[in-house]
């Protein structure tokens, strides 16, 4: 895995990106909705990252030469997700079914949640934690540690943080502190996965995309499988998924000089 050349930014940057980000978590865990929303993607991504940061989409991750592959790595992602449903399902006694909603006739049950997943929450989450943080964090470890350590360093405590930014949120939901802690666990786990996407692909739509359907699947096909192993195998997929778009796509440029 070959570490990206990241830029730079201001220190008040990072500080206000991550005070953005707590006061965003914060408000959302009171209220959610539009608030929560204009204080990431206007505050955070706007005035911390792009105008104090001096970020461009590129510097992030998202380029328009990485829309096309972005899309075929995310369609690949969930023709193997949906295909590993159907072929798994009886190994745990089930059996794949088509989804109550879409067999209920209600085929744009899926749209609106997995639109708002692309547009407002997965990929701000993508921007703000792996397109910004993540390569801040690093930089500022580069000049005390080696590259492949502070890039270890960098994504653990990115996807500490990550992680902590959702507890607001689950206590007032009335997790107890046992699920609590391994809720959190599993977003550390999920911050580092995302980070690890972000990295072999070099195209941060791919995480978004990851992201997005992690948190609403839109599979027409379920079967009900228990979560552990579940995340596992979709866990698996996306990885082997992005080492599918690593050779192909990070590497085939450079072969063809």
């Amino acid at each position: 895995m070959e570490i990206p050349e990241f830029k730079p930014a201001r220190t008040a940057a990072l500080a206000l990106a991550v005070l953005a980000s707590v006061a965003a978590a914060a408000v959302f865990s009171l209220r959610p909705g539009i608030l929560s929303i204009l204080i990431t993607w206007c505050l955070t991504i706007g005035l911390a990252i792009a105008v104090l940061g001096r970020q461009r989409p590129g510097d992030l991750g998202l380029r328009a030469a990485g829309i096309v592959p972005g899309i075929a790595y995310g369609a690949l992602y969930w023709l193997s997700l949906q295909a590993a449903v159907i072929v798994t399902a009886p190994w745990f006694g089930k059996r794949a079914g088509l989804d109550p909603q879409l067999a209920a006739g209600a085929r744009l049950a899926f749209t609106g949640p997995l639109l708002d997943q692309l547009i407002f929450f997965a990929s701000a989450e993508e921007i703000v934690h792996r397109g910004f943080l993540l390569p801040q964090i690093y930089l500022r470890l580069r000049a005390r540690m080696r590259p492949r350590t502070a890039l270890i360093v960098a994504t653990l405590f990115g996807s500490a943080f990550f992680a902590l930014l959702h507890i607001p949120h689950r206590l007032l939901e009335g997790v107890s502190e046992r699920d609590l802690l391994l809720q959190l666990l599993l977003l550390v786990a999920a911050g580092v996965f995302f980070c690890a996407i972000y990295l072999l692909t070099g195209n941060l739509l791919c995480a978004v995309l990851i992201h997005a359907l992690s948190n609403f699947p839109t599979l027409p096909f379920d079967a009900g499988l228990p979560w552990q192993p579940w995340l596992v195998i979709k866990y698996a997929l996306a990885l082997l998924a992005a080492g599918v778009y690593a050779l192909w796509f990070r590497r085939r440029p450079r072969a063809s000089s």
